[in-house]
């Protein structure tokens, strides 16, 4: 009785056995496995000459079963319907905490008291300023969030000289207030995101005053308060191999600014008595302006986040 062709089957059998092996693997390679929402190392399967071998020569443990595309494929689909903070470690975890640090210098690019009087000379140099910020942002989503702050900002000292009554006018002011912050986070790499930013708050003049001096001094208290908010975009790299760290840098721009403002005279060394240190001639009260382009520098923490550095993913 000739045996070729029981052979012959049984050589195509495992030629084709190998050949679905082999694209098997091909997908267990490029595809995340998930088993009970972890992910599992890839193994490369055993051909299966080699399998039966093994199932034979380990007696009292059961064989590996040879995986099969119905248990590959379903495993590519969970991976593929995973969410963004399991593909891209750079994201924080849904329901997670992010502390936040900055600190910003912005130019306004306005002088509130340039204009007080006609034909006085402003010593002013360059319109700028800087702030400080901190808050917690939490993720609604693992690329949205939304979070509270608390931020103070101050501008450089303004000096006007009026040439013609011999008196200098020096003001300083500062402004700080609670402020709503949305975030939504797109990534960019596994050590990388693009950041788009937008705030709203209700802010306070703080520690702002007006010093004359001359033939005599005065010294008011300013006051006032309003609604602002900013918004722009933020470059943030991850610091840490645990992902948890990063450093942010933005560009902002940044609409504030403070009118009417009451005055509290609160020396008066026979100085000018005016009714308002801020009154222009026109009758106009001026601004305490903010408004401007902001570049900032800031730390973000991902508080609780756990990340696994031995794989690609949580």
């Amino acid at each position: 009785v000739s045996v070729a062709p029981e052979i012959k089957a049984r050589l195509e059998k495992e030629k084709q056995e190998t050949a679905l092996t082999r694209w098997i693997d091909s997908l267990r390679k490029d595809a995340t496995i998930l088993e009970d929402g972890k992910p599992v190392p890839y193994q490369p399967s055993l051909p299966p000459e080699e399998a039966a071998a093994g199932a034979v020569s380990t007696p009292g443990k059961a064989p590996a079963a040879t995986p099969t595309a119905e248990t590959i494929l379903p495993a590519a689909a969970a991976s593929t319907a995973a969410g963004p903070s399991d593909i891209y470690p750079s994201l924080p975890s849904v329901g997670g905490w992010t502390y936040q640090f900055s600190l910003s210098g912005f130019n306004y690019g306005t002088q509130d008291l340039a204009n007080y009087v006609p034909g006085v000379q402003t010593n002013q140099n360059f319109p700028f300023g800087f702030g400080l910020a901190t808050g917690m942002d939490y993720s609604l989503e693992s690329t949205f969030q939304v979070g509270l702050g608390l931020e103070a900002l101050r501008k450089n000292t303004e000096s006007v000289d009026d040439t013609l009554s011999n008196f200098t006018y020096k003001w300083d002011s500062a402004a700080a207030g609670p402020a709503l912050d949305l975030k939504l986070l797109i990534p960019m790499d596994e050590s990388t995101n693009f950041i788009i930013s937008a705030s709203a708050g209700y802010y306070f003049l703080l520690g702002s005053t007006l010093s004359v001096s001359g033939p005599g001094s005065e010294k008011a208290e300013l006051s006032a308060s309003n609604w602002g908010g900013k918004a722009g975009g933020v470059l943030e790299f991850l610091l840490d191999d645990h992902k948890n760290s990063a450093l942010d840098l933005g560009v902002d721009y940044r609409l504030l600014s403070f009118s009417p403002v009451t005055t509290k005279v609160t020396s008066d060394n026979g100085g000018p008595a005016l009714a308002s240190p801020l009154l222009n001639p026109d009758g106009k009260q001026a601004d305490i302006d903010f408004s401007g382009i902001e570049v900032n520098l800031g730390l973000r923490f991902f508080l609780g986040k756990d990340y696994d550095k031995e794989t690609p993913n949580f």
